[in-house]
């Protein structure tokens, strides 16, 4: 799914949930065609675990460091 930009912030929606906030819930996976359950409340639906049902991604901080290679002593 290709993630879209969002005009006002720069945020781009959740590529899991589709800007949604929300996601299938598990329980709509029971073989017994019953759903509903305590995290969805009947609904079918859950808060998305990507994007924490705001809709947009959210950055992640990394922290990367280079290291250079030393030149190497004595012409070797």
């Amino acid at each position: 799914m290709q993630s879209r930009e969002d005009s006002s912030d720069g945020m781009r929606e959740c590529p899991t949930c589709g800007g949604s906030g929300t996601v299938e819930c598990v329980c709509t996976r029971w073989r017994d065609g019953d759903v509903g359950c305590g995290i969805c409340g009947g609904s079918g639906r859950m808060t998305c675990q990507s994007c924490k049902g705001g809709g947009t991604g959210v950055p992640i901080a990394a922290r990367m460091y280079i290291q250079r290679d030393q030149p190497k002593r004595g012409g070797q």
